[in-house]
């Protein structure tokens, strides 16, 4: 088949499949909504929509959006800082602001990390299917069609997981190098739990060096707490206090500066493990627990691949990523029922990169298997109880549109 022919299928499906899952999706919530009746509904939606507004029209945000009244160090921006919502800005000064904007945004850059897989790695077009259909799991369709920012981690999930399986094993050149580290800076900059990527990431940039395995190592542990130690540097200081308990590295800090730093690194692990048990067994509702029981199973399926293709480099990927994800988050937030929300970006890195790399191990079957499960528990809970209760644009929120369209 001729190569503009499959390069126009591989973006057909880039485009057409996760607008099809999304759409059956919102179809299927009260009132058939869709893309185009997508609103601001919660606190967080507001603040993230109100932002862009600010920034777009005055150059930052005006008002305060820490907790109780409470501003960053610098600038007024909200308790994720101002680099998370720079495609966001990026999109609305080109095409104008919408109350769907952020949403539409989401879909186009998991449209665009789909397409990237594609255009790295060429595989049959039955292949590029599963792929951009079993990407599509529960909490990534939801928080994708909502106004909030879920969908930009997704992306940095994806597009880390692919740029690194490429430089792996199609041996990726410069721009493919010079691509994954610029990803992981701007991931770092917009969610400092990002950092974990840093270490496989150095490891993978430097494979092909004359550098012993032990300095390289070492190189990359360091890069690591230093990008790690910038990365919250960056996020701290222009970033709003958020209410006490929701951060809670700043009470690690506190720690280390009244009792040392050996017993602050004690009690953070204590406050870990504490998390850890906490979340495994918090009850919540359906959609969390679909949810936790994908992270948990990603995470077993991560680990038995790391062991049974422990001789391949790199497999410790998978399971590092993930289980550093999820620790970095239950440290900095707590084990409440968002930390389920929190974690699930590194849940998608995991399927991505195993998706991406299993072509000949009969691993491949799980993987589909359970990536086709938590597919259609996206629509299971869907029909039955619901995710977290929404407002859509209906005649019933006519006040609440007019409320939020008064203030753009």
């Amino acid at each position: 088949m001729n190569k503009k022919i499959y390069y126009l299928l591989y973006l057909l499906i880039a485009v057409a499949v996760p607008i099809i899952i999304s759409s059956i999706f919102l179809i299927l919530e009260k009132g058939h909504q869709s893309l185009f009746s997508i609103m601001p509904a919660w606190n967080d939606e507001d603040f993230y929509f109100n932002q862009i507004k600010s920034i777009l029209e005055y150059g930052q945000p005006l008002g305060y959006y820490g907790y109780d009244g409470s501003h960053a160090a610098v600038g007024n921006f909200g308790a994720h800082g101002w680099i998370i919502l720079m495609p966001y800005v990026i999109f609305c000064r080109i095409f104008g602001l919408h109350f769907n904007s952020i949403a539409i945004v989401n879909l186009i850059m998991l449209m665009i990390a789909v397409f990237t897989y594609e255009l790295l790695f060429q595989p049959p077009i039955k292949r590029a299917l599963l792929f951009a259909t079993l990407i599509c799991s529960p909490l990534q369709v939801f928080y994708t069609n909502t106004c909030m920012m879920e969908g930009e981690n997704y992306f940095w999930a994806i597009m880390s997981a692919v740029l690194m399986a490429h430089l792996i094993w199609n041996n990726g050149g410069k721009k493919a190098k010079v691509t994954l580290a610029v990803i992981v800076v701007i991931a770092v900059l917009s969610k400092v739990t990002w950092s974990v990527l840093i270490f496989p990431v150095v490891l993978v940039l430097l494979k092909d060096t004359k550098i012993k395995g032990i300095v390289k190592t070492g190189i990359a542990g360091v890069m690591t707490l230093l990008g790690g130690g910038i990365g919250y540097l960056v996020y701290y200081v222009f970033r709003a206090p958020y209410f006490q308990g929701a951060y809670l590295i700043d009470k690690y800090l506190e720690q280390m500066q009244q009792q040392g730093g050996v017993a602050g690194l004690i009690y953070m692990i204590k406050q870990l493990v504490k998390n850890m048990l906490f979340a495994l067994f918090l009850e919540g509702p359906d959609w969390v627990e679909i949810s936790k029981n994908y992270i948990l199973v990603v995470l077993v399926l991560a680990f038995l691949y790391w062991i049974l293709y422990r001789k391949k480099a790199f497999s410790y990927i998978p399971i590092f990523v993930t289980g550093g994800y999820t620790c970095g988050i239950l440290l900095m937030y707590g084990a409440d029922l968002n930390a389920v929300r929190n974690v699930y970006p590194a849940a998608v890195f995991a399927i991505s990169y195993m998706l991406v790399l299993l072509k000949t191990e009969k691993l491949r079957y799980y993987v589909y298997g359970i990536a086709a499960v938590f597919l259609a528990g996206t629509f299971l809970v869907q029909v039955g109880k619901g995710y977290e209760p929404r407002r859509w644009y209906s005649s019933e929120n006519n006040e609440i549109y007019a409320e939020i369209e008064m203030h753009m």
